[in-house]
């Protein structure tokens, strides 16, 4: 009975045994033309018996490097490729530098606080204001996609003010909202004035009404974080 402590070591063990005895094999051939032929057809079944090796980009060469390691880079046959050296194979890898620069904020990711730190060289108006408003929208989209929770215009003009340095305008989006909310009251007043003049008045003091609040909490918002 034989053991697997008393065969020879397997190169690759992927391969199984019997692959490995025909390596073996292989260098036993002293027909140099032979010895070629049969390396082929070994290169071949290693490469049917290990499919997902296609997947990767010059798979045979692969294959090949591998019946050199197998042989323990004592096969002396003709091949397609480089032959590898042993050396080669056992050098470590460099280090790589890992980056060290900060991110701010880091579900905006590196490359939007380097667009708008570069923004500063930016001279144009337009550009700038295009930049500006096109910025905004992906670090609001970013920032959704990262949080589950609603987030203000204003955190994101602060962000973004932030990030470019003070360089981009400020996007006040407590002014809009309000514009915005008190054109839309005043249509409805004057809406309701031209059907029931009566309620006139109490409709214009909702209107002053609300947009005193709104005042109110964009002037407290400041105070409240302090």
């Amino acid at each position: 009975m034989e053991y697997n402590t008393a065969r020879s070591i397997m190169g690759m063990r992927e391969y199984g045994r019997h692959v490995q005895r025909m390596v073996d094999h292989l260098m036993t051939i002293e027909d140099r033309d032979k010895r070629k032929e049969q390396a082929h057809i070994v290169v071949e079944l290693m490469g049917f018996l290990n499919p997902q090796l296609k997947n990767i980009e010059d798979y045979r060469h692969k294959l090949w490097t591998h019946l050199f390691v197998m042989s323990d880079f004592m096969l002396d046959v003709d091949s397609p490729y480089d032959i590898p050296k042993p050396e080669a194979l056992n050098e470590k890898p460099s280090i790589m530098d890992y980056p060290s620069s900060s991110i701010k904020y880091g579900h905006y990711g590196k490359y939007t606080q380097a667009i708008l730190e570069a923004s500063r060289e930016t001279t144009d108006p337009k550009e700038k204001e295009y930049l500006k408003t096109s910025m905004a929208n992906f670090m609001k989209k970013q920032y959704l996609s990262h949080n589950n929770d609603a987030v203000e215009n204003n955190v994101i003009a602060e962000n973004l003010k932030e990030l470019s340095k003070e360089e981009q305008v400020e996007i006040s989006g407590g002014i809009i909202g309000i514009v915005i909310g008190a054109t839309g009251a005043i249509l409805l007043t004057i809406n309701s004035f031209h059907t029931d003049s009566s309620s006139f008045k109490g409709d214009l003091f909702l209107v002053i009404n609300s947009f005193s609040y709104a005042l109110y909490l964009i002037a407290a918002k400041p105070l409240m974080a302090k």
